[in-house]
């Protein structure tokens, strides 16, 4: 039980959940327009930037004033093969990809690093959770974007429109609203004063009425253009119902993996569904 319980830390501490989860969100939405030519360097290329993203974000003031932290070298150097190994892959691709990397390094800027009136833009006021919700379905979209050019290259699809473009970015953003919830009250006793959270500014019981209506308008959403993520209502009902229970529970069970193991691998857990439904 010990060892497991030090293989999940080291599997969370190092980006390695989050990185996967990001990659299957990005699956999720992308596979239909790629089977049966699936890019696997363009997945592998995702998660090495989801990973240093992230431990650049949550690590760097530590490497800064030299401080230790746990799997110090082991982050550092699995950063750094991911960087190459990224770089690699992104040698033989499009313009296109050079440009969302691009967005991917705006945004870790922005979101690590006081550039914006000596604040990072997710010490703003309120601007936590539309911040990691904004970000995370701006890199959906362009890597969408990027997977449905290649896909009309390949295969003779319909194409898909500007106004379905906008409507698939208005679902994943009520997705990523009510999937940021927990995660939000999780850190209400660890987050600074003065960011002045929702759950901080509203309470926790209406922060999750703001996640129970982002959650509804996803369900309502995705019914009505089931097409362009290519889901059934059964997978649909099937995820909304763990949102909604992911955010009612969210004050409830204490133990630190609820939210940043299994709230977080809801995207695994829709993935599944899309392959097993």
């Amino acid at each position: 039980m010990m060892l497991i319980k030090k293989g999940l830390e080291f599997y969370i501490r190092t980006s390695l959940h989050v990185a996967i989860c990001f990659v299957t969100l990005s699956m999720v939405i992308t596979l239909p327009y790629l089977e049966p030519f699936v890019d696997w360097p363009f997945y592998i290329m995702q998660f090495c930037l989801v990973v240093v993203s992230y431990n650049l974000t949550k690590y760097y003031p530590l490497i800064l004033t030299s401080k230790p932290f746990k799997y110090r070298g082991f982050i550092l150097i699995m950063s750094s093969l991911l960087i190459l190994i990224a770089l690699s892959l992104l040698a033989f691709e499009t313009t296109e990809y050079w440009l969302i990397v691009a967005l991917l390094v705006l945004l870790n800027l922005v979101y690590a690093f006081p550039l914006l009136f000596n604040k990072k833009i997710r010490e703003f006021v309120y601007l936590k959770t539309p911040v990691v919700a904004i970000s995370w379905v701006l890199l959906l979209l362009s890597f969408f974007w990027s997977a449905h050019g290649f896909a009309n290259t390949v295969q003779d699809l319909n194409y898909i429109d500007f106004e379905d473009h906008m409507y698939l970015g208005i679902t994943l953003l009520c997705f990523m609203i009510a999937y940021c919830i927990p995660f939000e009250i999780r850190d209400i006793e660890n987050d600074k004063i003065h960011l002045i959270t929702l759950p901080q500014k509203i309470g926790v019981g209406y922060t999750k009425i703001i996640g129970y209506l982002s959650a509804f308008f996803f369900f309502v959403l995705q019914l009505m253009y089931q097409p362009i993520i290519d889901s059934n209502t059964s997978e649909t009902v099937i995820i909304t119902v763990l949102l909604l229970l992911f955010i009612y529970l969210s004050d409830k069970i204490k133990s630190s993996y609820f939210v940043s193991f299994t709230v977080e691998g809801l995207p695994i857990i829709w993935l599944l569904l899309k392959v097993c439904c």
